[in-house]
């Protein structure tokens, strides 16, 4: 997974966006008298506000390879976001490859049930197309667990939509994984708009899985979260 490209500076863009929107200077006047610090206190006051729609300024696009199917069909629900995905329609892709699950991977012999199914699907798929089947109708016979690889822009209140569903230890395990690793990237960038690790139980107060819970809602760290989350950046 790499980042493939974000606006420069764009907490300053962002603070002096919206400090215009209460002052007779425009934008591009107020970004000159805001430093890296100012601009971040300001965006965490306004965020500490409810007001988050200033997050939307900021995109960040990602390049996701040798990721699952199961992957990016649960990432295509964020649904404040683009997506370039690769084709299966017009091109073989029988050597893509498969993601193993953790839990399969541990076990050898699981590992091998595992496997000889995906290579009996590659080769009823072989022989699809050998037949004269299109791509496009070959590839019914695929797992979701193929390899894909998919371009994603998203901006950062979609982000932090992302990381409240995705990194609850109650998501999958691959998303929950990718989100690990998109937030490890963007919150040296842009701090202010990345401050809190907000799981779905920090933003509610209280844990919506139920019966199901992780139990991570009753702990300390649960209650240092949340007074994070509600006070705001730059409270760490």
């Amino acid at each position: 997974m790499v980042l493939l490209g974000h606006v420069d500076n764009i907490e300053k863009i962002i603070a002096a966006c919206s400090k215009a929107t209460q002052r007779k200077e425009s934008a591009d006047v107020i970004i000159d008298e805001l430093n890296e610090e100012s601009a971040r206190k300001h965006i965490g006051q306004v965020l500490s506000r409810g007001h988050e729609s200033i997050m939307e300024f900021a995109y960040f696009i990602f390049s996701i390879s040798g990721v699952s199917r199961v992957l990016t069909h649960q990432l295509v629900r964020h649904r404040i976001a683009s997506y370039l995905q690769m084709s299966s329609r017009e091109r073989d892709i029988s050597e893509a490859g498969f993601v193993f699950p953790p839990q399969i991977k541990k076990n050898t012999e699981i590992a091998r049930i595992y496997k000889e199914g995906l290579e009996a699907s590659i080769r009823k798929y072989e022989e699809l197309l050998a037949n004269g089947i299109a791509y496009e109708d070959a590839r019914y016979l695929l797992p979701d667990s193929l390899q894909t690889h998919i371009a994603v822009a998203m901006n950062a209140r979609s982000l932090n939509h992302l990381f409240g569903l995705r990194l609850c230890t109650r998501a999958q395990w691959e998303i929950r994984k990718l989100a690990d690793k998109i937030r490890k990237i963007v919150k040296p960038i842009s701090p202010s708009l990345f401050w809190s690790e907000a799981r779905p139980c920090v933003i509610r107060g209280y844990c919506p899985e139920g019966t199901k819970s992780c139990g991570f809602w009753k702990s300390e760290r649960f209650e240092k979260e949340l007074e994070k989350y509600r006070k705001g950046y730059p409270h760490e």
